[in-house]
């Protein structure tokens, strides 16, 4: 006789894929791909600031964006899986 309870026998979870530990391009395009977006928001901010007639210091924009990027990495990787 087994130890399977009827609740682990009616309940369904989807397997997800295994990753092979590899990601697409490794740390380089990673980091890449961070900077590129991380451009892409200070220009967004630099060109909406000056439409409405302010001027921010482009290098406490890309502070800002680098810390809120960061801080997002750090909450996604302590968060608890789903």
């Amino acid at each position: 006789m087994s130890s399977t309870s009827i609740d682990d026998l009616l309940s369904f979870e989807e397997e997800r894929p295994r990753r092979d530990g590899r990601t697409r391009g490794g740390r380089l395009g990673r980091l890449l791909r961070t900077l590129a977006g991380v451009a892409a928001v200070v220009v967004v901010l630099v060109a909406g600031l000056r439409l409405v007639g302010l001027r921010v210091s482009p290098l406490i924009l890309v502070a800002g964006v680098v810390a809120l990027v960061v801080v997002r990495r750090v909450v996604a990787a302590l968060s608890p899986p789903p």
